[in-house]
Formats: structure tokens, sequence, C-alpha cells
């Protein structure tokens, strides 16, 4: 593993301002990018899968807070970032729980706590399932995914998220298309530039169109469809999970929330009236609060 020096800057110009420093790790042969901050017990924050996301992008405005107590690590998933983009991925879930397993592995970080936004959620719940005895605590943010793969259904063609989402071009213009669907707060100039340069480095416009080819084909294939199912296991996982969901939620609309309270009755989700699908970026100081508490274990 290598690190850079501390800079302010994340060591990257494509990487926003914050207090953590840039490192790599080779996670079974994936170079891996990733930032840190912080000392004690491990916490690895996993991003969704929007063009130019990144652990940095996604958690910006969390990662101060949970480095007080814990050693906070933001991934850039393999074909996000500043990750590797191999081409022999077809991107799906399963690519990127292997993923996070490969980290955790190669870090030395298990038992470690786990945050998720929307598809991240998935991912970090995915491997809470395979691994119990890697996991400690998983609190996801706003999941489509995982209301998705407990079979929960919706008219998802009409949500302007999603179709933001799938009509992406690699043009600077369809990203802030895209995170405005995602954001309530405006996205400045400032980072609509960089997550564009972010999804313009080589390789990341072949892993997104990937990707979207795996989300077009995963519910016509049912091997690739009973792999994404969790309908039968979320529900007796015993390992502590909670949620948050933005009521304004234009990707994965609250209707998931409520549906998810019904099937997984013992957890907590709460929805926040000011957010939409990237709460911790429209509401900051409530995700914060709702995080560091259940992290610190002092709510459900």
């Amino acid at each position: 593993m290598s690190e850079s020096k501390f800079h302010p800057s994340g060591a990257s110009a494509l990487t926003p301002k914050g207090p953590w420093a840039a490192k790599w790790v080779m996670a079974r042969g994936v170079k891996t990018r990733y930032v840190e901050a912080g000392e004690g017990e491990p916490v690895i924050l996993v991003h969704g899968a929007g063009p130019g996301a990144g652990g940095a992008f996604g958690f910006g405005m969390l990662i101060p807070v949970l480095a007080k107590h814990f050693r906070v690590i933001a991934i850039d998933l393999v074909g996000f970032g500043e990750s590797d983009k191999p081409t022999n991925l077809m991107y799906s879930h399963q690519d990127h729980v292997n993923h996070l397993a490969d980290i955790v592995h190669a870090l030395q970080l298990a038992p470690v706590k786990l945050v998720g936004n929307s598809w991240g959620a998935y991912v970090v719940t995915r491997f809470a399932l395979d691994h119990p005895e890697k996991t400690d605590r998983v609190f996801q943010i706003a999941s489509g995914t995982i209301a998705s793969a407990m079979g929960l259904s919706h008219n998802l063609t009409n949500l302007p998220g999603l179709k933001a989402f799938m009509a992406y071009d690699g043009t600077k213009q369809k990203l802030r298309e895209f995170l405005e669907s995602i954001l309530l707060t405006k996205p400045s100039d400032a980072l609509v530039d960089a997550r564009h340069a972010m999804a313009s480095l080589p390789g990341a416009e072949a892993a997104h169109t990937a990707m979207r080819a795996f989300m077009k084909s995963m519910p016509n294939d049912p091997n690739l469809k009973q792999r994404f199912q969790i309908k039968d296991r979320l529900p007796a996982m015993t390992i502590p999970m909670q949620m948050v969901w933005g009521e304004k939620d234009a990707f994965a609309p609250v209707d998931f929330a409520h549906g998810l309270m019904k099937l997984l009755p013992n957890v907590r989700i709460d929805i926040l009236s000011n957010a939409g699908h990237q709460a911790q970026t429209d509401a900051p100081d409530e995700v914060n609060k709702l995080v560091l508490d259940f992290l610190l274990g002092k709510s459900a």
C-alpha cells in the first residue's frame, strides 16, 4: 500500500478539498483509491453509481464528523473515481461487493462498520449478508437498489433521476442534469466540473456503459436476478442496521422507504422532508447525527 503526503485537496486536483489523506491499495489486482481520516475503529463509506462518483464526492460532509471518532475510509469503487477500470467486468452489484471484500481483506480491517448511499447501500448490505463475521454495523442512505432486491416495484422509467442517469452521454450538461436530479441543493459549477473530469478519466465511460447494460439486462436474466435478490436473507440479518431516506427523492421514491418499513419492521428508517436522493448532502446536519449516533451505538 502506498500513501500520498497529506494535502488539503486530497492530493488530487480531481478530489474536493477536505481534511483527509489520499491513499491507494492493491485489492486483488485492482489499484484502488480511497481517502482516509481519523483514527479508531474502521468505518468504510461506499458511494452511489452516478457518473463521476467517488468516495470524497459522496461523503465530503460526513467524513470530518465521523473522523473525530473513527478511522474513516471512503473508497472509490472499481470503475469509479481514480480506482482502476478493468474491461473484463460487468460492473454488476456483485462485482462491487467482491471489490469491497477485497479492500477489507487487503487493508485488514475486519470487523468494519459500513455506510452506503444508493447503489453503495446495496453493496454494503450484501457484503454484510455474505460476510457477517466481518461486519459490525450497516447504515444505508436512500437505496432503490435495496428496495428492488427486496421485491418492491415501482414504475422506475418515469423517475427523473433514473432517466437522467440513463441519458448521461459523457457531456458536462448531462452530468449537470443528473446531479440536479439527485440533489435538492443546486450543484455548483465547481462540483460539475470536478465530477465531469472524474467521469472523463480513461475507462470511466466504458465502465458506466457496462453498468447501464447490466442494469437493463439483469431483470430479464434469471441467474443475475437470483443473485441480486435479498428478500429472503435481509429480514433474517442480525447485524444492526439503520436507514435514512429523503422525502423528495427523485431517484429512489420515498414509497420504497415505506415499503421497506413493512418488510423490515425491526429496522429504523428515518424520512427527511428536506432531502433528495443524496440526503447526506441535502441535509448534512440531520444525516451526520443519525449516522454518528448509530455507529456509536446510541440508536437502534
